[in-house]
């Protein structure tokens, strides 16, 4: 499998980069491909500036992302959730990544058809709220916007509170991303 690791937490130091590299080296181990895109490594501008009005020139960095997402057949999504949702920067690369003629297409009809249909996703999110107050409306939130352009949502895993987690939680979390990694071709859809 062709698997395309996507880590949206802009700290070069955090634990969603441990996980994202926790992940890469247990799906290599099984056998797998693997690629990890840092949204923090890129250069682009986040802002969509016209809408949809009005395309603006894609950047190297977007061009190659959106290489390496039409080469993915897996991709797991992984950031952390501030003020309820995505990191600024995340966000940006969505609104200036997943494009019309990319992402998705209106239909004669204007009905929006995701374009990476075929393709499977992954969500893990770290957070320092509750869980079970976030869950639905986080999952509801980034399931719709990446099932909206095809990707078929297999499975979403939760870390919180990070903040206070003791070193002995992190482990568990990490050891959980790595058998994530090893059952990535039964992923069981949620």
């Amino acid at each position: 499998m062709n698997i395309l690791i996507v880590n949206n937490h802009p700290d070069k130091e955090s634990f969603n980069v441990a996980i994202a590299s926790a992940f890469e080296n247990e799906a290599k181990l099984a056998g797998h491909t693997v690629n990890t895109l840092n949204i923090t490594d890129l250069d682009f501008d986040p802002n969509l500036r016209f809408g949809y009005r009005k395309r603006t020139t894609l950047e190297p960095d977007l061009i190659k992302a959106q290489d390496m997402i039409r080469k993915a057949s897996h991709i797991i999504w992984i950031y952390p959730v501030w003020w309820g949702g995505l990191p600024a920067l995340a966000k940006g690369f969505m609104d200036r990544a997943f494009l019309p003629g990319f992402a998705w297409e209106l239909t004669e009809s204007d009905e929006p058809v995701g374009l990476l249909k075929g393709k499977t996703a992954q969500v893990i999110t770290t957070m320092d709220a509750d869980i079970e107050e976030y869950q639905n409306l986080q999952n509801q939130n980034i399931n719709t916007n990446l099932e909206f352009i095809g990707l078929e949502v297999v499975k979403n895993t939760n870390f919180a509170p990070t903040s206070s987690a003791s070193t002995e939680q992190i482990n568990l979390w990490l050891n959980e991303v790595k058998t994530l990694a090893q059952e990535i071709g039964k992923a069981v859809k949620v």
